[in-house]
């Protein structure tokens, strides 16, 4: 090989170590300022939780509230019995 080779070689090899230095820099730079769960960065999106999630929570929510309300007024009622000598 000649010289001018050689140096053509050593320039490539320089000028991709110094790209990929740039590169894992700039990337590190990015995750050190980025901040997960913050309005730019959120961990889940509010469209989901208002077009996915709330609704399946108000259902259970709902769903919990009528067994509650059945098992209440049964009782209510065996009381009222009670009471009137039934």
């Amino acid at each position: 090989m000649t010289s001018k080779k050689v140096q053509m070689r050593v320039i490539t090899a320089l000028i991709v170590i110094a790209a990929l230095a740039l590169g894992f820099g700039a990337g590190s730079l990015i995750a050190a300022n980025s901040d997960p769960g913050s309005s730019g960065d959120p961990l889940v999106s509010k469209s989901y939780l208002d077009s996915t999630f709330r609704p399946q929570i108000e259902a259970a929510w709902d769903a919990a509230i009528s067994a509650r309300e059945a098992q209440l007024e049964a009782q209510l009622q065996a009381k009222i019995y009670e009471a009137l000598g039934a």
